[in-house]
């Protein structure tokens, strides 16, 4: 369980540290899917508010992408975001240490 979590945390770091860059390699659908695992890491698989309306696209599918994310244990989205960050971030050429 350590392990994973800090796995996650070394990929979210090295994701952050590098969010310029991984805009232009990672597919919208790549992006959120890290966005709604991230969230349900971070906050919970209890969603804040109601769904954004369609006119609101963006905010809409970050919404549907964490609530898609919410039938995950924690751990099984921890394990999930490291094996997408790590697969994104080596395409980049960017190399993370302790990662696995």
């Amino acid at each position: 369980m350590k392990r994973t979590q800090d796995a996650f945390q070394n990929a979210a770091a090295s994701v952050s540290a590098n969010g310029e860059l991984l805009v232009q390699h990672a597919s919208d659908a790549e992006q959120l899917k890290l966005y709604g695992l991230h969230k349900r890491i971070t906050v919970g698989s209890k969603l804040l508010g109601d769904r954004p309306s369609w006119i609101q696209a963006k905010a809409r599918a970050k919404y549907d992408s964490w609530r898609s994310c919410g039938c995950l244990s924690i751990e099984s989205a921890k394990e999930d975001y490291v094996h997408l960050s790590s697969e994104i971030l080596h395409r980049m050429g960017v190399d993370i240490e302790e990662i696995q």
